[in-house]
């Protein structure tokens, strides 16, 4: 029996409350995420959080982390933002992630931005020019700079996909943090919002999601120009959606923070190439690494409360962020001069 027979066999264990047209599609992206899998490396599991976190940003929004904790004292804070899904950080890539993270020794801190997940919602509160995705980072860099548990400890921004929109600019103007990690980063956003059909599905997405995370429509002056004349301007992060090019003067400048970008081998050709050049394009310190057999999410799928994924693909994220983590602290202890 494949692996995709098994897969199946556990999907229909999973959900078997779920409609048969839902059930279909739900399998068809699990066999996106893991036509790549064998056998030996399929794993499943729930990977709660151990603790949540409320805090209030500007205007008393409510804000909502989960909390991975590691067994002994903590190495270092990660900071993982998640990216454009109405599940926030409780998708199944983001448990995974964080739970393997805080196995290597960080405590992770995995927020919902504005607008996801279990967070408030943006349009509750007099509004401020968008999905302020910006303004929760610096709500929760704020919370972890007072908490205790990070006194003398090393901060890391884990930012993925449309989350990078906020989590590079932010970081990068933050003397708190050590570095910063993009994976599968949000790109070619000015070219896709020149397409009249992106542009629709996008407008359609952002609906979608705040329905399915409010259980109602957006305000009705919040129209479609306007979601788009925010998207495409300067400084925008409707949706976490943002241009790479708005942050690339801040990477082209010499002594910014370390930061490594991420790719998997199976995101679309012209997305690679995209970065690569990006890559080229910024100045140092930097790093880049392509993530073997890996797709967007690190070929981890969400089914219903259940992650189904690729071992060694997720090991291989993990190995990576902690590898590149534990440089970047060895080289700012060897730059830091010795006590007289």
């Amino acid at each position: 029996m494949g692996w995709f027979s098994i897969a199946a066999v556990l999907g229909l264990a999973l959900l078997g409350a779920v409609s048969a047209h839902r059930y279909l599609w739900k399998l068809r992206r699990l066999r996106s995420r893991l036509e790549v899998t064998s056998l030996v490396d399929l794993r499943i599991g729930a990977y709660p959080p151990d603790s949540k976190t409320e805090i209030r940003r500007s205007g008393d929004l409510r804000l909502v982390a989960r909390e991975y904790h590691p067994a002994a004292s903590p190495r270092a804070t990660i900071l993982l933002l998640h990216g454009n899904t109405s599940r926030g950080s409780n998708l199944a890539f983001y448990r995974v992630l964080g739970r393997r993270l805080a196995d290597a020794g960080y405590l992770v801190l995995a927020p919902d931005f504005a607008g996801f997940g279990e967070s408030g919602d943006p349009f509750s509160i007099p509004y401020e020019g968008g999905y302020s995705g910006d303004l929760d980072v610096q709500a929760w860099l704020e919370y972890l700079s007072s908490d205790p548990r990070m006194s003398g400890m090393a901060l890391y921004v884990v930012a993925h996909s449309a989350g990078v929109s906020s989590g590079m600019p932010v970081g990068l103007g933050d003397e708190r943090v050590s570095g910063i990690i993009a994976i599968g980063p949000s790109r070619r956003v000015i070219e896709d919002l020149a397409d009249p059909g992106r542009v629709e599905y996008w407008w359609r997405r952002t609906r979608a999601t705040y329905r399915e995370v409010y259980g109602r429509e957006l305000p009705d002056w919040y129209t479609r120009e306007r979601w788009l004349s925010e998207a495409a301007g300067e400084g925008a992060a409707v949706g976490l959606k943002r241009p790479m090019e708005y942050y690339l003067q801040l990477l082209q400048a010499r002594g910014h923070h370390p930061v490594l970008l991420v790719d998997g081998e199976r995101e679309p050709a012209a997305d690679k190439d995209y970065l690569e050049a990006y890559y080229e394009a910024i100045a140092e310190p930097k790093d880049y690494h392509t993530l073997a057999r890996s797709d967007h999410y690190s070929n981890v799928a969400h089914v219903g409360p259940w992650a189904i994924y690729d071992r060694q693909v997720v090991e291989d994220t993990v190995s990576l962020v902690d590898n590149w983590i534990n440089e970047t602290l060895d080289a700012s202890e060897s730059e830091t001069p010795a006590d007289p």
